[in-house]
């Protein structure tokens, strides 16, 4: 017992010293060589134990990490469906209240010519509460993707998937206007002064729900 306790003495004083360097099953190698062999195997078997702990530790915290994550998924598959399913019952008619199903319209607006700025060619477009789209609108050879979300009366316009990576984001908050259509005059869409997204109209209308037809 009492060689035990020596032995779990210096390992203890090795893991607490800062002048410890190479280390032999946790034991800095010049103490390492001043060990009996029956210290050795000691420190050795202590050294395996506290590795397998370890070991089973890191595996287990792993194990739990992947859990987690399945689980994560999984909430957000049923919650992405949940709004598929949401979205398609607006523009069946089945949910939602007036002003969740709503027709964009973008379009060129009187604006002074810009050097190297084309036209857009005008572009219209159904969103539904929940919805997000990416829009591609042509502009002379290009074509630009802007990402439309509608949420409770929000209609967001960004220039990325990610919000956070958006360079620009635009939002128009619902109104009663846009019972009747509202026409937005030169709203700017993009970042730079010449881009084609700038001094645009923007036209915003409810609609009733679709029974039958396309979602465009």
């Amino acid at each position: 017992m009492k060689k035990i306790i020596s032995v779990l003495f210096i390992i203890i004083m090795c893991l607490g010293s800062t002048a410890c360097t190479k280390r032999v099953f946790g034991v800095p190698e010049d103490r390492w060589y001043s060990l009996t062999p029956e210290q050795q195997s000691e420190v050795i078997r202590s050294y395996n134990e506290r590795e397998k702990i370890n070991a089973e530790r890191r595996l287990a915290a792993q194990r739990q990490a992947a859990e987690d994550a399945e689980a994560r998924r999984i909430l957000a598959e049923a919650e992405a469906e949940r709004i598929r399913e949401h979205i398609d019952d607006i523009y069946a008619g089945r949910a939602g209240v007036y002003g969740d199903l709503v027709r964009v319209t973008i379009k060129n607006a009187e604006r002074k010519p810009v050097k190297g700025r084309h036209d857009i060619l005008p572009q219209s477009f159904l969103m539904a509460d929940g919805e997000e789209k990416a829009v591609e609108l042509q502009a002379g050879h290009r074509v630009i993707t802007l990402w439309v979300t509608y949420l409770e009366g929000n209609l967001d316009f960004r220039s990325d998937s990610n919000p956070r990576r958006a360079k620009f984001v635009k939002r128009l908050v619902f109104e009663p206007g846009w019972g009747k259509g509202k026409v937005y005059h030169h709203v700017d869409l993009g970042k730079k002064p010449s881009s084609e997204l700038n001094d645009i109209s923007v036209v915003v209308q409810v609609v009733s729900p679709m029974k039958k037809g396309p979602r465009w």
